[in-house]
């Protein structure tokens, strides 16, 4: 089976569609599992439209705010003034503040990363699309992000830019926060939009080729996860690929929750990740490594 799209997804791929061709800003919440199909889901949606993909990595919050900011100036550029035009004057996360940052000093926080958005949109007619994903690697609480998102929001909103904002996540969990009708996000929200396992029509037309009984074991066994169902050889029968994928100690299938844990999707040591990267950048003093964990004492 190919991992080409699949026909099931259509709906999705049209409810993003819809979001990106209207006139102004728009929000979407994506969850699916691992497997589930969403890059592949993304770029039938997106294909062709200026899209920035950010996996959140496994760090301290101050890292992941400080990569997700170089990356944006990377690909979307805008002046100093630019940014003071549209980035709020007071941080969710911290003490208001009565002035704005210089754009060069500092992570920004997340409402002024999301912001700033605004101020990097040059044509009318060509939306940005931010994709962030892997938000279970989320270092604060979802609602605390969810609250600094929305006051971002409200300034991409206030001034009509053409920006598209995707929050993607494989946790249930997670997502559940994000999309619930009291978190900040959920009057923000264009779309709430969840990559449910294919059915087993979804999965016999997939595997059109195979006997009925081995479409529905298929079906069974690997849960109608379009990952998994790529990794069978239609050329050989049911038995052999179950063989193959689950039952072989070097399948992979068999070792998936070994993986699971090696992405850390079970534990998600940022604390150390983001330890490792500043002493990794030259970091060899106490003052300096202190720096990574702003807020966290000075002992």
């Amino acid at each position: 089976m190919s991992r080409g799209f699949h026909p099931e997804r259509a709906p999705l791929v049209s409810a993003i569609q819809d979001v990106v061709r209207r006139p102004g800003p728009g929000l979407i919440v994506l969850h699916g599992r691992r497997g589930s199909g969403v890059s592949t889901l993304l770029e039938s949606s997106l294909r062709g439209l200026d899209v920035v993909r950010f996996p959140l990595p496994g760090l301290a919050d101050p890292d992941q705010r400080a990569l997700l900011r170089q990356r944006l100036s990377s690909a979307w550029p805008a002046s100093d003034d630019e940014f003071r035009a549209v980035l709020p004057r007071t941080s969710t996360l911290r003490a208001p503040t009565a002035v704005i940052p210089n754009p060069g000093d500092g992570p920004w926080d997340w409402d002024w990363l999301v912001a700033s958005l605004a101020a990097r949109t040059r044509e009318p007619d060509h939306p940005l699309v931010l994709v962030m994903e892997d938000l279970e690697h989320l270092s604060i609480r979802t609602d605390r992000f969810a609250q600094a998102v929305a006051a971002g929001w409200d300034e991409v909103r206030r001034r009509s830019a053409r920006v598209v904002l995707i929050l993607v996540t494989r946790d249930p969990q997670v997502f559940a926060e994000l999309a619930a009708g009291d978190s900040a996000l959920s009057p923000l929200l264009d779309h709430r939009l969840e990559l449910a396992p294919l059915t087993l029509q979804g999965v016999s037309g997939a595997l059109s080729d195979w006997p009925p009984r081995d479409r529905l074991f298929a079906w069974t066994l690997l849960g109608g996860s379009p990952g998994r169902l790529a990794l069978l050889d239609r050329d050989r029968s049911i038995g052999w690929n179950l063989r193959r994928v689950l039952l072989d100690p070097a399948g992979s299938l068999h070792r998936e929750m070994e993986d699971s844990l090696v992405r850390n999707e079970l534990n998600q040591p940022g604390r150390y990740g983001s330890l490792l990267r500043t002493v990794a950048l030259g970091g060899n003093t106490w003052g300096r490594i202190r720096e990574a964990f702003p807020g966290e004492g000075g002992s």
